[in-house]
């Protein structure tokens, strides 16, 4: 009968503060991680998650595998990306001055065709894919977005119930993208300093 891995039974892993640490390799042997805290790693640069490949193709390069994930924390990451898109298993969700890449829908739902494909070359097939591979998050919290492209996967996330906006001091009015977020029984806006006017859509979100 052969041992139990070691630590196969932690649900919740914090990386804080570790500014040399460059990959995630061996996490695969935690499986039953449900929470999963990653700050202030600066050189950081892949978290991977295993995904479902058609036509019986295998993911060869895994290095994580959460298959249980509930909640996820990634903050001061700058160089953290996601291969292949978060875990469907995800409903938690924080993203703090990390990589504006993380909030690409290719981050959240799965790649049509081949996994690998590039990001704009697949970008326009993503709708279709989109509404047939329903994300489960329910809670999202923003912190420190610098730009303005992240904020067009809001229109895909139809299941939130929370979203918290924090300190987006580019952010000068609410993205039309949030008109989607039918679910949302909580919105909370902090610190966004130059927030100019709430639309009038606001009052859609019942």
């Amino acid at each position: 009968k052969s041992k139990p891995l070691p630590f196969s039974h932690l649900t919740k892993l914090v990386l804080e503060n570790l500014p040399n640490l460059e990959h995630l390799q061996g996490l695969v042997d935690l499986p039953a991680i449900k929470i999963l805290e990653l700050r202030a790693l600066p050189k950081l640069d892949l978290l991977t998650f295993t995904a479902d490949v058609a036509d019986g193709k295998e993911e060869v390069d895994l290095q994580c595998h959460f298959p249980s994930l509930l909640e996820l924390v990634i903050g001061d990451c700058s160089k953290l990306n996601v291969k292949t898109y978060f875990p469907l298993s995800l409903q938690k969700l924080t993203l703090e001055g990390s990589n504006e890449p993380l909030l690409s829908l290719g981050s959240f739902f799965r790649r049509p065709g081949d996994a690998h494909e590039d990001d704009e070359s697949c970008s326009s097939s993503y709708i279709t894919e989109v509404k047939t591979d329903p994300c489960r998050l329910t809670q999202l919290k923003l912190g420190k977005l610098i730009g303005s492209s992240g904020w067009e996967v809001l229109q895909h996330l139809t299941g939130l119930r929370d979203l918290e906006i924090n300190r987006c001091n580019e952010l000068r009015q609410l993205p039309e993208t949030m008109r989607g977020l039918t679910c949302l029984h909580r919105l909370s806006l902090q610190k966004c300093e130059n927030l100019c006017v709430l639309p009038e859509w606001l009052g859609e979100l019942q």
